[in-house]
């Protein structure tokens, strides 16, 4: 075999291979991977030690990357504050158990319902609709939220705002996902000691979904 007939029956034989990658990664194997990024953009935690109430300060950004080939549509959007007695080495702000370790109480984005198309990025303002709220849970723009019964007279406890999704994909599976934005230790009450400086999330996208799908198989990323 000539050299040059080689050469030409080895190209034929890589685009071939790359054909087939290309039809299996876009045909055959579905991804969902939607993630959410803060980039540090997250709600402010106070604490009033005149009226013992938290003050929460929320309008900020959220980001949705697509990374899949499938939409993902976001039904519901929500803040979750939590009040925890039990933070300690085992929990950071890198994990979503924080979000359930404690009192929580539930507000409503104004987001309303959208979808993620693959290879989207979406940037949306997360501001709560504050007539929906309470009179004696806001004021002047900020959530007003009682200390809860287990953390009176602790020594100390912490704050966490957590975002909540309700996520939808092309099979029909609905997950709902917590992630957490911010977390702020609060001194015990009464107290004039200053609030230390609040951890927040990573810069880095955070899976909020994450499953691949073939037609032979179908499997889910840990």
């Amino acid at each position: 075999m000539a050299a040059k007939d080689w050469v030409s029956g080895t190209l034929s034989a890589m685009a071939l291979l790359v054909s087939v990658s290309v039809a299996y990664l876009t045909i055959f194997q579905q991804r969902d991977d939607l993630r959410v990024s803060f980039a540090h953009d997250v709600p402010t935690i106070g604490f009033d030690h005149k009226t013992n109430k938290i003050r929460v300060a929320v309008d900020h950004k959220v980001t949705l990357i697509n990374s899949g080939n499938r939409a993902v549509a976001v039904r519901d959007v929500g803040l979750s504050i939590v009040q925890s007695k039990n933070i300690d080495s085992r929990f950071s702000i890198e994990n979503s158990d924080v979000c359930f370790s404690g009192t929580t109480e539930d507000f409503q984005y104004k987001m309303g319902s959208f979808v993620v198309g693959p290879g989207e990025i979406v940037i949306k303002r997360a501001q709560l609709d504050l007539a929906e709220v309470p009179a004696n849970k806001r004021e002047g723009g900020e959530l007003l939220v009682d200390l809860s019964d287990e953390n009176k007279g602790q020594a100390k406890y912490y704050v966490i705002a957590c975002v909540v999704f309700i996520l939808i994909t092309p099979d029909s599976d609905t997950d709902l996902v917590a992630v957490p934005m911010t977390m702020q230790e609060v001194p015990a009450v009464p107290s004039n000691e200053k609030l230390k400086e609040a951890i927040v999330s990573s810069t880095q996208p955070i899976p909020l979904v994450r499953k691949s799908h073939t037609i032979f198989s179908r499997t889910y990323w840990k």
